[in-house]
Protein backbone atom coordinates (compact mmCIF):
# COMPACT_ATOMS: atom_id res chain seq x y z
CA UNK A 1 0.00 0.00 0.00
CA UNK A 2 1.28 3.46 -0.94
CA UNK A 3 2.03 5.55 2.14
CA UNK A 4 1.15 9.22 1.68
CA UNK A 5 1.79 12.45 3.55
CA UNK A 6 -0.57 15.24 2.51
CA UNK A 7 0.61 18.79 3.10
CA UNK A 8 -2.40 21.08 3.16
CA UNK A 9 -1.78 24.76 2.71
CA UNK A 10 -4.14 27.66 2.88
CA UNK A 11 -5.04 30.63 4.99
CA UNK A 12 -7.38 30.34 7.99
CA UNK A 13 -10.95 29.88 6.79
CA UNK A 14 -9.99 28.80 3.27
CA UNK A 15 -11.22 25.20 3.55
CA UNK A 16 -8.18 23.13 4.58
CA UNK A 17 -10.02 21.19 7.26
CA UNK A 18 -12.79 20.31 4.80
CA UNK A 19 -10.17 18.91 2.41
CA UNK A 20 -8.53 17.02 5.29
CA UNK A 21 -11.80 15.31 6.13
CA UNK A 22 -12.38 14.31 2.51
CA UNK A 23 -8.87 12.89 2.12
CA UNK A 24 -9.03 11.02 5.40
CA UNK A 25 -12.53 9.59 5.03
CA UNK A 26 -12.01 7.99 8.44
CA UNK A 27 -8.55 6.63 7.64
CA UNK A 28 -5.13 7.77 8.76
CA UNK A 29 -4.57 10.80 10.93
CA UNK A 30 -5.16 14.55 10.58
CA UNK A 31 -2.60 16.62 12.47
CA UNK A 32 -2.85 20.36 13.05
CA UNK A 33 -0.63 22.66 15.06
CA UNK A 34 -3.83 24.44 16.15
CA UNK A 35 -4.62 21.43 18.37
CA UNK A 36 -1.73 22.47 20.63
CA UNK A 37 -3.68 25.59 21.57
CA UNK A 38 -6.99 23.88 22.30
CA UNK A 39 -8.20 23.87 25.89
CA UNK A 40 -11.24 21.65 25.63
CA UNK A 41 -13.46 23.51 23.15
CA UNK A 42 -11.64 26.83 23.65
CA UNK A 43 -8.85 27.97 21.32
CA UNK A 44 -6.16 29.84 23.29
CA UNK A 45 -3.52 30.91 20.77
CA UNK A 46 -0.28 32.15 22.28
CA UNK A 47 2.25 33.35 19.69
CA UNK A 48 5.14 32.86 22.12
CA UNK A 49 4.36 29.09 22.10
CA UNK A 50 4.14 28.73 18.31
CA UNK A 51 7.63 27.23 17.97
CA UNK A 52 6.82 24.61 20.60
CA UNK A 53 3.49 23.90 18.92
CA UNK A 54 5.16 23.25 15.56
CA UNK A 55 7.74 20.93 17.15
CA UNK A 56 4.94 19.06 18.93
CA UNK A 57 2.97 18.59 15.72
CA UNK A 58 6.06 17.49 13.77
CA UNK A 59 6.85 14.89 16.44
CA UNK A 60 3.28 13.55 16.16
CA UNK A 61 3.67 13.30 12.39
CA UNK A 62 6.99 11.47 12.67
CA UNK A 63 5.54 9.06 15.22
CA UNK A 64 2.58 8.37 12.92
CA UNK A 65 4.86 7.76 9.95
CA UNK A 66 7.16 5.53 12.02
CA UNK A 67 4.06 3.42 12.72
CA UNK A 68 3.27 3.29 8.99
CA UNK A 69 -0.03 5.15 9.33
CA UNK A 70 -1.44 6.40 6.05
CA UNK A 71 -2.53 8.89 5.12
CA UNK A 72 -0.84 11.43 7.39
CA UNK A 73 -2.48 14.79 6.76
CA UNK A 74 -0.87 18.03 7.92
CA UNK A 75 -3.62 20.63 8.30
CA UNK A 76 -1.52 23.79 8.73
CA UNK A 77 -1.35 27.08 6.83
CA UNK A 78 2.09 26.26 5.32
CA UNK A 79 2.35 29.78 3.91
CA UNK A 80 5.98 29.20 2.87
CA UNK A 81 7.78 26.09 1.70
CA UNK A 82 10.05 26.25 4.74
CA UNK A 83 6.95 25.82 6.94
CA UNK A 84 6.43 22.34 5.45
CA UNK A 85 10.01 21.27 4.76
CA UNK A 86 10.58 19.31 7.97
CA UNK A 87 7.41 17.29 7.37
CA UNK A 88 8.43 16.64 3.77
CA UNK A 89 11.97 15.55 4.67
CA UNK A 90 10.67 13.24 7.40
CA UNK A 91 8.16 11.70 4.99
CA UNK A 92 10.69 11.11 2.20
CA UNK A 93 13.12 9.54 4.69
CA UNK A 94 10.35 7.10 5.69
CA UNK A 95 9.31 6.15 2.18
CA UNK A 96 6.16 8.27 2.03
CA UNK A 97 4.89 9.97 -1.11
CA UNK A 98 4.16 13.65 -0.57
CA UNK A 99 1.15 15.44 -2.02
CA UNK A 100 0.49 19.15 -1.59
CA UNK A 101 -3.13 20.31 -1.66
CA UNK A 102 -4.73 23.75 -1.49
CA UNK A 103 -8.39 24.70 -1.24
CA UNK A 104 -9.95 25.96 -4.46
CA UNK A 105 -12.53 28.12 -2.71
CA UNK A 106 -13.37 31.43 -4.35
CA UNK A 107 -12.40 33.31 -1.16
CA UNK A 108 -9.02 31.65 -0.50
CA UNK A 109 -7.17 34.99 -0.93
CA UNK A 110 -9.92 37.35 0.30
CA UNK A 111 -8.72 38.48 3.74
CA UNK A 112 -12.07 39.91 4.83
CA UNK A 113 -13.98 36.75 3.90
CA UNK A 114 -11.32 34.50 5.45
CA UNK A 115 -11.51 36.50 8.70
CA UNK A 116 -15.28 36.01 8.69
CA UNK A 117 -15.09 32.27 7.99
CA UNK A 118 -12.19 30.99 10.11
CA UNK A 119 -12.94 29.07 13.31
CA UNK A 120 -10.23 30.58 15.50
CA UNK A 121 -11.00 34.27 15.22
CA UNK A 122 -7.90 35.16 13.20
CA UNK A 123 -8.25 38.82 12.29
CA UNK A 124 -8.32 40.28 8.80
CA UNK A 125 -5.08 42.12 9.63
CA UNK A 126 -3.30 38.89 10.64
CA UNK A 127 -4.56 37.13 7.53
CA UNK A 128 -3.34 40.06 5.42
CA UNK A 129 0.15 39.60 6.87
CA UNK A 130 0.03 35.91 5.96
CA UNK A 131 -1.04 36.85 2.44
CA UNK A 132 2.00 39.12 2.18
CA UNK A 133 4.26 36.11 2.93
CA UNK A 134 2.33 33.63 0.73
CA UNK A 135 4.61 31.63 -1.60
CA UNK A 136 3.41 30.48 -4.98
CA UNK A 137 2.33 26.84 -5.09
CA UNK A 138 4.94 26.07 -7.76
CA UNK A 139 7.61 26.11 -5.04
CA UNK A 140 5.81 23.13 -3.51
CA UNK A 141 5.20 21.23 -6.72
CA UNK A 142 8.58 19.52 -6.79
CA UNK A 143 7.20 17.31 -4.00
CA UNK A 144 3.86 16.53 -5.62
Amino acid sequence: MKKTLYILRGLPGSGKSTIAGRISDGRGVILSTDEYFMDGELYNFNPSRLGAAHKWNLSRAILSMDKGITPVIIDNTNVRLRDAERYIKAAVARGYCVEVREPDTLWKFDAAELARRNRHGVSEEAIGKMLDRWEDERRFMRFA
